[in-house]
């Protein structure tokens, strides 16, 4: 331990603190070594006379002597309780587990309790679990929306006209901590448990988070239907699905189906996955030429028309992003506001769209059995500013579908059989992402109270994850 105390620090040392800055790289290294110092001097043994003496010997002027009978200072290090350690460096150990270790830890002892029940170690555990989910719903989510945020941070309307937020709506952490008066621990299981729900609603039987594992105790009957269980020709089951009550229609928007990233998705769910979507045939627009889609049928239980709506044609899309996209779309169309005409929101003055006079018509049109999908391209290397311009696209499309349901005087639970899903897509794999969480936020998902969303990971190479975004879009009905 003599060279522990002596020895330089080395600012690209094994204690993995490597950052840019120089300076705070030698200050976060002597900052620990000073407290394992600390905690060494006053737990273990002193240096006294050049010589490792222990705590205990301080009566005794000759240096500590070990023979085969005693143990070394090292295994003194060692044989140290768990419990004797100073409650940040608790903390510190306790950071490194999973929820799952936490919580069995929480039952030794009153203590461990008490420390395990820590509101800044689940706040922090929360916002690093979060970022890893490959979906989340309305009622699982744990952030706020951001009217509530705002009110929260007392910040004024001070958003630009071109639809950009203040810098802090972009920061997902400050967010999370933003949520005063909450329960961090209680939050985390709380969101655990209604993943859980989800997964199970849709089936899935593996989850990726050890809490959600043990949470998930119940089993759920699977929901099979004739066709799924049994081998038929293909023209016996196509008869079969048409004797079934009308075909359900899922209307698809978003700037992910335009985006150079992610705009092969719409060819990819006709032509990439047989195996799960079939297509059966093409379906024509209507005469204002809105509402052209194609006829698929899903796992060979379900058929159902994809109906596409694009901001413009191929060539014009193309060149459009952000609030550029939104002004020159085809389907909305902007609205005056007059300043301060509507101060119960927290971006009263951003530029405000509502949906086209045609798409309108067509949604009056529709049956009660549509379902909506919105795609983003969840690709890191993006603005977010113009990921969450969106959000006010995704506004117009609820609101017009408010405003038809509303004409039909369809009481709430009707409201509620209009279910929206949220792909957020990247092209392959391999590439870095924004998680489905941090989408949710700069779409204000939170927002939308009133119809239940569900956001999910799709590689649009592959499909993978679409199952289970279809599963649960077609069992809200």
């Amino acid at each position: 331990m003599d060279s522990v105390a002596s020895s330089t620090v080395n600012p690209q040392g094994s204690m993995g603190l490597h950052q840019n800055n120089y300076s705070q790289s030698i200050n976060n290294e002597r900052t620990i070594v000073h407290v394992f110092k600390f905690f060494r001097d006053r737990y273990v043994f002193k240096i006294k006379d050049g010589g490792l003496q222990s705590k205990d010997s301080d009566d005794h002027d000759d240096a500590m002597t070990t023979t085969d009978n005693e143990d070394s200072p090292l295994e003194t290090i060692f044989s140290i309780n768990l419990d004797d350690l100073p409650y940040y460096c608790k903390l510190i150990v306790l950071s490194k587990l999973d929820a799952s270790d936490i919580n069995h830890l929480s039952m030794t002892s009153k203590h461990w309790r008490a420390v395990c029940s820590d509101q800044i170690l689940w706040r922090e555990l929360l916002y690093t679990d979060m970022l890893k989910w490959p979906n989340i719903g309305n009622k699982s989510i744990p952030l706020l929306s951001l009217a509530e945020y705002f009110k929260t941070t007392n910040t004024t309307a001070v958003v630009c006209h071109n639809g950009e937020l203040p810098n802090i709506a972009y920061d997902l952490y400050a967010r999370l901590c933003s949520r005063n008066n909450v329960n961090y621990k209680a939050l985390y299981f709380h969101s655990a448990y209604q993943r859980v729900q989800d997964h199970t609603f849709i089936g899935v039987k593996h989850t990726s988070n050890d809490v959600e594992t043990s949470i998930n105790n119940l089993s759920e009957t699977q929901d099979t239907t004739l066709a799924a269980t049994q081998t038929f020709p293909r023209f016996l089951r196509s008869l079969w699905m048409r004797m079934r009550s009308g075909n359900g229609e899922v209307i698809m928007l978003g700037p992910g189906m335009e985006s150079t990233n992610t705009s092969k998705i719409f060819s990819r769910l006709l032509w990439a996955r047989p195996d799960l979507l079939m297509t059966v045939r093409l379906l024509p627009g209507s005469q204002d030429g809105v509402g052209s889609g194609v006829e698929l049928e899903f796992k060979g239980e379900k058929r159902f028309n994809l109906i596409a709506l694009y901001s413009g044609n191929h060539r014009d899309r193309a060149k459009r992003s952000g609030m550029d996209r939104l002004r020159r779309s085809n389907i909305l169309d902007a609205v005056e506001q007059n300043v301060g005409e509507d101060t119960s929101t927290f971006d009263p003055y951003l530029p405000a769209f509502k949906l086209h006079e045609t798409v309108l018509n067509f949604l009056n049109k529709r049956t009660e059995t549509y379902r909506l999908i919105y795609v983003v391209d969840a690709t890191k290397n993006q603005s977010l500013q113009n990921l969450s311009c969106n959000r006010l696209e995704l506004k117009a499309l609820l609101d017009g579908v408010r405003h038809c349901e509303q004409g039909r005087d369809l009481n709430p639970s009707s409201i509620l059989r209009r279910p929206l899903l949220v792909l957020c897509c990247v092209d392959v794999s391999t590439t870095e992402r924004i998680s489905c969480v941090e989408v949710s936020s700069l779409l204000d998902l939170p927002a939308i109270t009133d119809r239940p969303w569900f956001a999910q990971d799709i590689n649009v190479s592959n499909l993978n994850g679409l199952e289970n975004a279809l599963v649960w879009l077609f069992k809200q009905l």
